[in-house]
């Protein structure tokens, strides 16, 4: 698949033009959405997002780093974090940009032996990156693997259900037709003349998340709330 996130990464890292990138879904609808929001320092993080990064602790994977903007801040406090991103591009952004440790993987081969980390971030929306339930639960227990004894796996979704828009109604009803997710959603990248191939990407409910949880072994510690439909789960090894 065309790397677009990378190329988008690596544009704003060379020129800082705070370009415009398209998202469709398979339904026709799409969004604007500017490159910079990549680019944000901690202060711009949101309320949420700086108060799962307190629960971090030991040894980190920053899993779907993108310019590693978490991974950096965790850096900064001393922290051992390592970046994990499926495009390479976005790997050599967060070197360049000067995060020690950086690898180009799929959240679901990870290149890492047991018990390396003692916690795995998924922050701007991650938790959904492998897209399906079946490829979801098999990302988790994967994780089980790479966690130390007491690992705890910090999440970030978006709760589908929170919305009125009647097109993303509509696109639920029309994936519960199919025996799908709600919040399974089918979309691809356009940047400049590039797009991407159709990729999924799951949003879940917060009790979503602890099914998915339970099922690979995991015991749901607590949810963040965020003001809107974003919400962070913190879940641990059972």
């Amino acid at each position: 698949m065309m790397d677009i996130f990378g190329m988008m990464f690596m544009d704003y890292l060379r020129s800082g033009e705070d370009a415009k990138y398209v998202i469709y879904r398979d339904d026709g609808y799409f969004e604007h959405l500017y490159v910079k929001g990549y680019f944000s320092e901690y202060d711009e993080f949101g309320s949420l997002i700086q108060e799962a990064l307190e629960y971090v602790s030991g040894k980190v994977l920053d899993v779907g780093c993108g310019t590693g903007k978490h991974s950096l801040y965790l850096q900064s406090l001393g922290i051992d974090v390592v970046g994990l991103d499926i495009s390479p591009l976005a790997t050599q952004v967060c070197k360049k940009r000067g995060l020690k440790k950086c690898v180009a993987a799929s959240a679901l081969n990870l290149p890492f032996k047991k018990g390396t980390f003692d916690t795995i971030i998924m922050m701007g929306n991650n938790f959904g990156i492998a897209g399906t339930l079946p490829k979801t639960r098999r990302m988790l227990m994967n994780f089980r693997e790479l966690l130390s004894a007491n690992g705890i796996v910090i999440s970030h979704s978006i709760d589908p259900t929170l919305t009125n828009n009647p097109e993303h109604l509509a696109y639920h009803e029309r994936n519960r037709k199919c025996g799908l997710p709600i919040g399974q959603v089918k979309i691809k990248l356009e940047y400049k003349k590039a797009t991407s191939s159709w990729f999924y990407l799951l949003l879940v409910t917060p009790e979503e998340m602890k099914k998915l949880a339970e099922e690979t072994g995991w015991r749901l510690d607590k949810f963040l709330v965020g003001q809107d439909a974003s919400y962070i789960g913190i879940f641990r090894r059972t």
